[in-house]
């Protein structure tokens, strides 16, 4: 399920074209960051399951869009 998420998030799906990278990470950032944010505030009632898979789209795309 995670790789169905990141390869939807990353532009990568047979159904679209892939789109310039720039403009990608210029779209997730504002969402990426209240996804952390709501993380960092919630870590005690996130379930676990939730918070790893929400974690690993954060460091997904910071790390794809060098944030």
């Amino acid at each position: 399920m995670r790789w169905i998420a990141l390869t939807a998030a990353l532009g990568l799906t047979a159904c679209t074209a892939p789109v310039e990278s720039s403009g990608l990470c210029a779209g997730l950032r504002r969402p990426v960051v209240a996804l952390r944010t709501a993380l960092d505030r919630n870590a005690a009632a996130t379930p676990e399951e939730v918070g790893e898979a929400a974690t690993d789209l954060v460091l997904a795309n910071e790390a794809g869009c060098g944030w």
